[in-house]
């Protein structure tokens, strides 16, 4: 059990709330705008071109979500919630 309790000590919560963060983005790009765009697109341009406005608009999504992932990678890294504080919250937890 002390194994156990030494390794929760070691986890990176900014890490996890980052990582959970990015992932929910993820899916929320990948299925909000999926069905939207595609109506918007076959709304405003004829069939045999749609493929083309299709990467386009997927490139810009993506740009966003890079974007966005690396504003929270740099909050992430800015060390926002000082060191003194984390501890104080680490040892509350024992």
């Amino acid at each position: 059990m002390a194994k156990f309790e030494e390794e929760v000590e070691k986890l990176n919560i900014k890490g996890i709330i980052i990582t959970m963060v990015l992932s929910a983005l993820g899916f929320l790009v990948a299925f909000s705008w999926r069905d939207a765009i595609k109506e918007t697109i076959e709304l405003f341009l004829p069939k045999s071109e749609g493929l083309l406005w299709k990467y386009i608009s997927a490139i810009i999504i993506t740009a966003i979500a890079v974007i966005t992932s690396y504003i929270l990678i740099k909050l992430q890294r800015a060390n926002i919630v000082p060191d003194k504080y984390e501890e104080k919250i680490k040892l509350k937890r024992k």
